[in-house]
Formats: structure tokens, C-alpha cells, sequence
């Protein structure tokens, strides 16, 4: 994705036009459509002339390693994976299999297809404390006193997803023309905001992420030519996000996202609860010698000696709790 993953491989490739790019792409997916595996070419605006790479998900399948099956049907001068991508050279060209479990499929291919939509709608969903991705709009749960954390499900309905984000499904389906078609759709969203798209804006790591993209870089340019033609387009957001829970809740009634995030904070609590009356730090206090891998050994085998150890914990006093941890430490020496 972007073209320039098998540099470190010091591998060279060229663009392609684009009936060479759909000769290629031919070329690439029938073995694998021969042997059953289903795939979807990345979706791009029709007038586009020249492809840096080609984009491809494909759909895993149990006990079936991709990046081997690539080796096995595919002549390439080099390989390399990076999380769930694999970038291969084919014919002096770039080609990346984005692999996608059969679960996250639909959502996958809305979220691929006409870059750069699902990254700057990613955006937009952020300022709702939410996030747009392959898997769909999610709500992750983050404790603000420990590292509990938990993603709850908003939705997988792609339509509904662009609607609650301000966007037409059936427009985007019927796709678009050109590269600036995409960002006149972005632009005319209900909640645009061309302050929240600045690179400056970015937590560290996205920035750095989307400074190495050409399109979002395109669509920063073109951001900055609205002041110019006089396009007012700045929806204001709230600062605190948790005041968008109610509406969120409302809008997918069937996530039931209040519930669920008022069962995280009983398990917040339980789980800031336990923590408070054991854990590590307080028995390297209390047993200097016990340190790295042995701690971790001890407290293990501490844990499976019982069958419900979070009960153990809560219906014990600290006192109670680490007399039983002295009887079984000094039993195992």
C-alpha cells in the first residue's frame, strides 16, 4: 500500500497504466481464484491513468498460509510482510494482498475501496471517540486509571456507518470520476472540519503514517484551496467526546453501547479493586528475591491454584490474601 514497501528490499518497480494494471492484476488472483480463495481488487476514481501499486484483499482461510501459497504460484523477485500486509514484486510492479478473515469482509472492501475515504471518515469518527476501520465503527473503552481497555462493536452495517458520519453509501458505491470527485465528497460531509485533517493535528504516529501518503497529502492541498474559493465548511465539535455517548447509542440502538459501557466500569472497578490488594510490586516488597521470570512462575501457579481467583481476591482481605500466597510460596521450596 503506497508503492514503496519493497524498496528495503532494494527492488525496483514502475508504474503501470491501467490497462496493464488490470492485465496484472488478471495475471495475479487466478491462481489463487483456482484454489478457492475469494478476492477483491481496491476500488479507484475511473479516470485515474497510472497505478503505483495495486491493492488487494484477499480472504484468509484456516491452515492456509498466503505469503507461502505467493512463493509457491506467484514469480516474484522478493517477498516481505508487514502486519496483515504482504507486498511481492510482480512483472517490474508492486503488488499488495491486504488479508482479510471472513468476519471483517464486507467492511473491509467499504473501507479499502476509493482511497483516501476510509482514512479521512477514520477521522471524522475520531471526533466522535470512535473509530472507522476494516472491522467497522468501534468504541474503545479505555480505563483513565489503569490499562483495562475493550473495543465494543457499534457497527457493520457500512450504510448506516456513512450515514451516522455524515455521508451518502449510495453515492460512494457509485463511485467516482476523479481523484478531486473524492475529495469534493469528504469535503460535503455534514461534519467537515478541514482543521481536523492538518497533519499538526495528528496524534505522532499518524502523522507520520500519512505524511508518506500521496493522497492524503493531495487532500490537505486541496483543503487548503477552500479559504481561497470561499468555502465555509467547519462543523464545530465538542471537546469532551463522552458527551456524543447518548447520541451514539441512540443512533445504533442495537449496540447497546451504554450498557455495555457501564458493564467495563464494574469490571474497571473489579479489576483497579484487585489490583490494589495484589500484584507484583507488592510482593517483591514483601519477597526481595522473588524477581522477572520466577515472580511470573510463582505468581501463575499462585493463580491456578484456584478455580475462581478473582472471587479469591474480592472476598479476601489483603491480609487473608497474602497469608495463603506465604503457605503457598514456602510449600513450593
Amino acid at each position: 500500500m503506497g508503492g514503496h514497501a519493497l524498496q528495503l528490499l532494494n527492488i525496483t518497480t514502475e508504474r503501470k497504466t491501467t490497462p496493464e494494471f488490470f492485465k496484472i492484476y488478471t495475471e495475479v488472483v487466478l491462481p489463487f481464484h483456482k484454489i478457492g480463495f475469494e478476492t477483491h481488487l481496491v476500488k479507484f476514481y475511473r479516470e485515474k491513468s497510472t497505478h503505483g501499486d495495486i491493492d488487494i484483499l484477499i480472504m484468509t482461510q484456516p491452515n492456509r498460509n498466503i505469503f507461502d501459497l505467493i512463493k509457491e504460484y506467484i514469480p516474484t523477485k522478493g517477498i516481505t510482510k508487514n502486519g496483515n500486509v504482504i507486498s511481492f514484486e510482480y512483472n517490474n510492479f508492486q503488488i499488495d494482498f491486504i488479508c482479510v478473515s471472513p468476519s471483517h469482509w464486507e467492511t473491509s472492501v467499504d473501507f479499502f475501496d476509493y482511497d483516501p475515504t476510509g482514512n479521512l471518515m477514520g477521522k471524522i469518527a475520531h471526533k466522535f471517540g470512535l473509530i472507522y476501520g476494516f472491522e467497522g465503527l468501534l468504541y474503545k473503552f479505555r480505563s483513565t486509571t489503569s490499562h483495562f481497555s475493550e473495543d465494543i462493536i457499534i457497527s457493520t452495517d457500512s450504510a448506516k456507518i456513512f450515514n451516522f458520519l455524515g455521508y451518502s453509501y449510495s453515492e460512494y458505491c457509485r463511485g467516482f470520476e476523479t481523484l478531486n470527485d473524492i475529495f469534493h465528497y469528504i469535503i460535503f460531509g455534514k461534519y467537515f472540519n478541514k482543521s481536523i485533517f492538518q497533519l499538526e493535528e495528528l496524534s505522532s504516529v499518524d502523522r507520520k503514517r500519512n505524511r508518506k501518503r500521496d493522497t492524503y497529502n493531495a487532500f490537505i492541498k486541496y483543503v487548503g484551496l477552500l479559504d481561497f474559493l470561499d468555502v465555509k465548511k467547519d462543523y464545530t465539535f465538542e471537546k469532551d467526546k463522552s458527551k456524543y455517548i447518548e447520541f451514539i447509542n441512540s443512533s445504533f440502538p442495537n449496540s447497546h453501547l451504554i450498557d455495555k459501557i457501564n458493564v467495563l466500569k464494574e469490571k474497571e472497578r473489579i479489576f483497579n479493586e484487585m489490583k490494589l490488594k495484589f500484584n507484583g510490586n507488592l510482593i517483591m516488597e514483601k519477597y526481595p528475591e522473588l524477581t522477572g521470570k520466577e515472580l511470573g512462575y510463582v505468581l501463575t501457579h499462585f493463580k491456578d491454584s484456584y478455580s475462581n481467583f478473582d472471587e479469591f481476591i474480592l472476598n479476601n482481605t489483603q491480609e487473608e490474601i497474602f497469608n495463603q500466597f506465604k503457605i503457598f510460596y514456602h510449600g513450593t521450596n
